[in-house]
């Protein structure tokens, strides 16, 4: 199959095969049409309405106006066993996972739903990657970005590509790590699902639309709506909501720490195109995250954000001897987050989520240490009041921080405790709205790292987290600290601020 020009725009079909062809069980291999490496590839819908599946070529994403696809690699499973007669396979390296059948049924009908919204094309991974091909691989990889970024819509597909779920049947799409930056990075992005109903509004505490696709089968609706809907996704949602560059990059840190990948490295590479960072590839095995996830934290900072990272995950592991890079879940091929430990941020109270802002200017080094310019001051702990918040894994506890003026304050004490003798200003706590309008509100307090001495000078091991008020923090001097490593877990014993406060007392009288 030679490639023919098909217009003025210098698109070339480089592949064309027709549905009856790959329905008997032929596969789907771009490698016969003699693709270009390192070329933009899209599915023609046109072609699609007729039965003809036809791969054009092209240099810039700006020569066709195209719809994306988003999907899990590993879908719910055909409850029907009659719609293995409608599905097809590609070819992969012998070395890789295959991925689930493709139905013809579904890439037809987003076809439809992308025609009904102008876009003449549909970008969809399998078909549109040369993926016995390495070299074209990398080089899709490190344009990925823009081919969500730039596209018309994003279609969604929950349930993978065998079979569209409905609108109440869980899936792992929330749990995987392209999804995110497929969801968060164009303009609008819409579910497909399963529906009976028509098309109709949603009302209560929500609004939105649902848009019947093909009636009485299919419908759509906008992610954006779907997650405000359901308050668990508010992560992703305020990531795709908020403008300001830092409270959407933290949305979007903590969001990625819930998501899991089939190779390691492919966390990071799923989601640096999201931060302006981008990594080549083709310098990182399949199993050096940890490499990959310190180059995405020194890109970042080196691209003027501040270290976003660092409140995302209280309760979860660290990177060894990066104490302030929370590890990523590990990897499966399907599936939800299965992380050894809990990985969860923290919870402020009511219906509000956190975004940290105007973090300490900071550098890291190949080691993973931080290095941090900010307030700073040394201070005390004095005990763990009787009270403890649960959250939703594990507990938030509260204690009573001292400043050098042996003024005492009440603080959130986030993760673990040590033996604490300094603090760090690490920034600003503000509160969002629990919904899709992620509407901001006011600082409500200051986020500062605890900090231990070690032996050597500037360097400072990480024991913990507090958040206190604004005023508590207002004379301190700024400083610069290196935290090398975090300290190790203590419980200290539990007691009130009043017993806190009769100690101290009877601490003066001995004294006088």
């Amino acid at each position: 199959m030679g490639s023919k020009l098909i217009n003025d725009n210098k698109e070339h079909v480089v592949y064309e095969t027709s549905v009856q062809h790959l329905l008997k069980g032929n596969l789907f291999d771009l490698r016969e049409g003699k693709p270009t490496v390192g070329r933009f590839r899209f599915i023609s819908c046109s072609a699609l309405a007729e039965n003809v599946v036809r791969v054009v070529e092209c240099e810039s994403l700006a020569q066709l106006d195209y719809s994306a696809i988003s999907y899990i690699w590993r879908g719910n499973g055909i409850p029907d066993e009659s719609f293995h007669l409608k599905v097809f396979t590609t070819s992969i390296p012998e070395d890789e996972e295959p991925g689930d059948p493709i139905s013809i049924d579904i890439l037809q009908l987003t076809c439809l739903a992308a025609l009904a919204n102008n876009s003449s094309y549909i970008w969809l991974d399998r078909l549109c990657i040369l993926q016995t091909s390495r070299d074209d691989k990398i080089w899709q990889i490190q344009h990925m970005q823009d081919i969500y970024k730039f596209c018309s819509r994003c279609f969604i597909l929950p349930g993978g590509l065998s079979w569209l779920c409905q609108l109440e049947e869980e899936t792992a799409w929330l749990h995987r790590a392209w999804t995110l930056q497929e969801s968060a990075s164009p303009p609008t992005s819409d579910v497909l699902f399963q529906w009976a109903h028509g098309s109709t509004a949603l009302t209560g505490l929500t609004s939105g639309k649902i848009m019947e696709i093909e009636q009485g089968r299919y419908a759509m609706i906008r992610l954006g709506d779907l997650l405000q809907a359901a308050t668990v996704g508010w992560l992703l949602c305020a990531s795709n909501k908020m403008k300001v560059d830092e409270a959407r990059d933290t949305a979007i840190w903590r969001s990625a720490l819930k998501r899991t990948s089939s190779r390691p490295v492919d966390m990071i590479f799923s989601i640096m195109g999201l931060f302006d960072v981008a990594l080549n590839p083709r310098e990182y095995g399949r199993n050096e995250r940890q490499r990959a996830t310190l180059d995405l934290a020194k890109g970042i900072l080196r691209s003027g954000r501040g270290p976003i990272w660092i409140l995302a995950s209280l309760q979860g592991r660290f990177l060894p001897g990066a104490s302030t890079i929370p590890a990523f879940p590990e990897t499966s091929v399907s599936g939800k987050v299965a992380a050894e430990e809990p990985v969860e941020g923290i919870t402020l109270g009511g219906g509000l989520a956190w975004t940290l802002r105007n973090t300490a200017a900071s550098s890291l080094d190949d080691f993973g240490y931080l290095t941090m310019n900010g307030r700073f001051s040394a201070i005390s702990t004095n005990g763990i009041l009787g009270r403890r918040i649960p959250t939703y894994r594990g507990f938030e506890y509260w204690t009573v921080l001292m400043r050098i003026d042996g003024e005492p304050i009440e603080a959130g004490l986030l993760g673990r405790c040590g033996s604490v003798s300094h603090a760090l200003v690490v920034g600003d706590i503000e509160h969002y709205m629990l919904t899709a309008t992620a509407a901001r509100g006011s600082k409500s307090c200051v986020a500062v790292v605890l900090l231990r001495r070690t032996q050597t000078e500037g360097h400072w091991h990480r024991c913990g987290f507090a958040l206190v008020a604004p005023e508590f923090t207002e004379n301190w001097q700024e400083c610069e600290a290196t935290i090398v490593s975090s300290d190790e877990w203590t419980h200290p014993r539990e007691y009130t601020l009043e017993e806190w406060k009769e100690g101290q007392k009877l601490e003066e009288a001995k004294r006088t």
